[in-house]
């Protein structure tokens, strides 16, 4: 088996299919649906048998959100590449091809361009991510290794996801920030591939990126908390996450934004964080 296909589902059918369309049907493709604990009815899962025979589906019933059910997909995966894609996300034609080239490379993991497009209408939008291009475009493996801290866009070594036992954590939102950079971290042999976006992550408005919460706040400053503790700890400061982070969260909830500053306290770098902060609060003067 050459590719496993990771794909967390929840509540996204019609998209769902969508995105298991964008996938050709190969015998050294294996794609793994993992739902998660989706209100819908048995007989929707059988037409989606039905239609999708060569795909394995695991119904979970635990709730456990995104990075869960990514664990479980792991679980399952045979293939030597892992590449994970999201429900409302999908590949463009010929995205295989090119990825068929460097499936029998000695490297252990690769970064490939995507774009991004409006869940409704499809128009191009600003990429979210766009970092990752631009270092792709500039094979800056560093920035890739340790700035991108999202599941898609990558085609990994299944032996380097297992050898290094890395995992998503089981959290409502970022559960993949932490496998990212543990994941660039362990990769001996990381490349890019130079091509036209391969991959197409959508916009939704209905989506968790989107969908804000106390909750969810506090669990994303305490996940950018470990990642910048993760970086500390191997000397890599350069690519913490900064402070400006946390100062997208004081217009939904200034207690929070407090909170965060003093949770961000960058681990061994006092002068550093001191100087983030002078610019984060220049930086809201000039806002107003």
């Amino acid at each position: 088996m050459t590719y496993s296909i990771i794909i967390p589902h929840k509540d996204t059918p019609v998209l769902l299919q969508r995105c298991v369309d964008s996938i050709p049907v190969r015998k050294d493709i294996q794609i793994i649906v993992i739902d998660d604990n989706s209100a819908l009815p048995e007989d929707d899962w059988n037409t989606f048998r039905t239609k999708n025979p060569g795909v394995t589906l695991l119904l979970t019933k635990e709730g456990g959100g995104a990075g869960y059910a990514r664990n479980v997909g792991l679980e399952e995966a045979c293939g030597d590449w892992i590449i994970f894609a999201d429900a409302d996300d999908f590949f463009y034609e010929g995205a295989f091809d090119v990825l068929d080239r460097y499936a029998q490379s000695g490297n252990d993991v690769f970064y490939f361009p995507c774009d991004s497009r409006d869940g409704v209408t499809l128009e191009l939008i600003e990429d979210r991510m766009p970092s990752i291009r631009k270092n792709i475009g500039t094979r800056n493996l560093d920035g890739l290794r340790y700035r991108s801290i999202v599941p898609w866009g990558k085609m990994i070594e299944r032996s380097l996801i297992s050898e290094n036992d890395l995992r998503f954590e089981e959290v409502e939102v970022s559960n993949d920030v932490m496998f990212s950079i543990r994941l660039g971290s362990a990769a001996k042999r990381p490349e890019v591939i130079p091509s036209s976006p391969l991959y197409c992550c959508t916009k939704n408005g209905d989506s968790l990126v989107h969908k804000i919460t106390v909750k969810r706040l506090v669990t994303r400053i305490q996940v950018a908390r470990r990642a910048n503790d993760y970086l500390h700890e191997r000397n890599l400061d350069r690519f913490r996450i900064p402070i400006m982070f946390v100062g997208h969260f004081l217009p939904w909830h200034p207690v929070l934004f407090l909170w965060g500053l003093w949770m961000f306290r960058y681990k061994g770098d006092l002068i550093g964080y001191l100087k983030d902060l002078g610019k984060l609060f220049l930086a809201k003067l000039h806002l107003r």
